[in-house]
């Protein structure tokens, strides 16, 4: 772990995430959000850079808000897009070692 990540415990035991019911249509709408970003960005990259950037960045926000929710967390406080990318980032980490200590039991077990 960087010394830039938290854990999703260090993030709720922090304050910065709290426990929030999973609603679907939430996350749905968010996902929908952001694919509407990210086509409007790739359309209007050539005459606003600028602005194809900023709907870019609120469509990766979007996306690791919708995987955050989906997980029944919920960012809170000042700096809640830091918070939203630190959590996305501990629960990759989290999925990353489920799937590769699995990997290791098979190989042991061959």
């Amino acid at each position: 772990m960087t010394p830039s990540q938290n854990s999703l415990a260090d993030l709720v035991g922090d304050g910065l995430l709290e426990r929030a019911p999973i609603d679907v249509n939430v996350v749905r709408n968010l996902l929908r959000q952001a694919g509407n970003h990210l086509r409007t960005a790739a359309a209007s990259s050539d005459d606003d850079p600028e602005g194809a950037f900023q709907l870019g960045y609120d469509a990766c926000r979007k996306i690791c808000l919708a995987l955050v929710l989906a997980t029944g967390l919920r960012p809170r406080g000042e700096g809640h897009h830091a918070t939203t990318f630190d959590a996305a980032s501990a629960i990759g980490d989290e999925l990353l070692k489920t799937m590769t200590d699995g990997i290791d039991k098979i190989l042991a077990a061959t």
